[in-house]
């Protein structure tokens, strides 16, 4: 089954969409949020330096699992998928990089299914399998522009663009799909997400993951549209018996959806989180964060992150941790620790929202 929800078919203009909840996020607003304001609990986990876990930059090209056991790591600058025990020590790297069975040239994303011990692999053209010791067991083609895998009540799913052109010469277009995977590694149902035409070819991808989150018993998606067309890209959609349902909205107080590139947007069960930028690069590009409570109805705008006044005293970016927006993480990395030395890999830090 395919099913397509069109951005455009799709409008929260409608009267009947009123139900749903709307997020103004104030753009005159600089009003940093503190992580105390937000966080029921925030704990520290110094991950181990040895030749063979060296971490590069991390610029929101990672992925982080942590389970009670296990710490999973995409470096996604160094192409690199590292396993840590519960404190921090280097267990293994997984997989290795060629292009033989098995092996990869570039890691689009990662994730884990902590039951069977199993960490999927998505390449820019396969599907890999790994047990947590590394060992290799099965890969299958997979193609796409941009992946992000997830794995979500027991089943793999994948989210990916398309790029092609219509039969007969003609337009262009760009599609997002969520194709779900069984147990064998096979294709048994896709979601359409949307479908975008262009004059000429066009393939953009966010280094940002995380689209598709859970919250409680529900299942969140959302996916960027890097487009200025008029698109509905504002949109948090909650995922239902494989059907995409429009569960809230941002506005911006300026009324400027479309000059602003959306990266994420998500909520917890108290909070709704947005991370964009202004299309008009007078200004520079600046990384702007918004929280709305919805227990208090208050809301923050900020640049650059909120403030670590907790540990670090700095602004940090916070993302959910893998799909779970209850929790978050983000890294830091303390050079003026004399424990750690002067060449320390970042720590990471572990919060839990308040509810």
């Amino acid at each position: 089954m395919f099913l397509l929800i069109s951005f455009i078919g799709v409008s929260c203009n409608n009267k009947k969409e009123l139900d749903f909840l709307t997020v103004l996020v104030d753009v005159e607003q600089d009003n940093a949020l503190l992580l105390s304001e937000i966080v029921d609990d925030l704990q520290t986990v110094e991950l181990e330096l040895t030749e063979k876990s060296i971490i590069g930059n991390l610029t929101q090209q990672e992925r982080v699992f942590v389970f009670d056991d296990y710490i999973i790591l995409l470096d996604g600058h160094k192409n690199q998928i590292l396993l840590f025990d519960s404190y921090g020590k280097f267990i293994s790297s997984i997989g290795s990089k060629g292009s033989g069975p098995g092996e990869f040239t570039q890691i689009s994303d990662i994730t884990a299914d902590i039951l069977n011990k199993r960490i999927y692999v998505a390449t820019d053209s396969k599907l890999l399998t790994y047990d947590f010791e590394g060992n290799f067991l099965r890969e299958v083609p997979c193609l796409g522009f941009s992946k992000y895998l997830n794995y979500i009540d027991n089943q793999l799913m994948l989210i990916t663009t398309v790029v092609g052109q219509e039969d007969n010469g003609g337009k262009y277009f760009n599609e997002a799909i969520v194709y779900k995977y069984n147990n064998e590694g096979r294709i048994e149902d896709s979601i359409g997400i949307y479908k975008n035409y262009f004059d000429k070819m066009l393939g953009i991808a966010s280094t940002n993951k995380n689209y598709m989150t859970v919250s409680g018993e529900h299942t969140y998606l959302y996916y960027p549209v890097f487009m200025l067309d008029p698109v509905l890209r504002d949109t948090l959609y909650q995922l239902n018996k494989n059907q995409l349902h429009p569960h809230l909205r941002i506005v911006f107080s300026d009324g400027k959806t479309e000059n602003r590139f959306i990266h994420k947007l998500y909520r917890s069960t108290r909070y709704v989180f947005s991370h964009y930028h202004n299309s008009d690069q007078m200004e520079g590009f600046v990384n702007y964060y918004s929280c709305y409570d919805t227990k208090t109805n208050k809301s923050y705008h900020q640049r650059n992150g909120y403030i670590d006044d907790l540990y670090t005293g700095e602004r940090v970016r916070i993302r959910p941790l893998d799909m779970d927006t209850e929790r978050f993480y983000y890294f830091h990395t303390n050079l003026n620790n004399e424990r750690l030395g002067d060449e320390a890999n970042p720590t990471l830090y572990i919060g839990v929202l308040k509810k």
